[in-house]
């Protein structure tokens, strides 16, 4: 991670802050302490399995309520942006918009392990 830090990271990929992050702590799971995150292959999963429903009159909403690094957010807002750039919508501003919506007012995350841990 020292050696990164000096590198602006945005704007890469959506995902890669997460994943770098992630495979950091993989090392520190292994030992029984840390985070520990579901393999990316089975994020996918458990989003297709989700069968999110997307047009321009719903959007379904979704919460990750110990969402960490994000990444099932991620692959959601990935999933809905596929399927509004797939309704062949004539015009790009709307699937821009309806894209934002999705991001600003249907995706919601927070990180749990925190306020509980806080409430005890």
């Amino acid at each position: 991670m020292e050696r990164l830090q000096h590198y602006d990271m945005f704007g890469i990929d959506e995902d890669l802050n997460g994943r770098l992050f992630e495979r950091s702590s993989m090392h520190h799971a292994r030992q029984g302490v840390g985070p520990v995150f579901p393999p990316r292959s089975i994020v996918k999963l458990i989003t297709r399995l989700a069968d999110l429903q997307v047009s321009r009159t719903h959007v379904d909403r979704t919460l990750d309520a110990c969402c960490g690094t994000g990444g099932f957010l991620i692959e959601i807002l990935t999933e809905c942006a596929i399927m509004v750039r797939g309704n062949n919508q004539p015009e790009r501003c709307r699937e821009d918009a309806l894209i934002e919506m999705i991001c600003n007012e249907s995706i919601y995350g927070i990180d749990s392990a925190r306020a509980l841990l806080s409430h005890r």
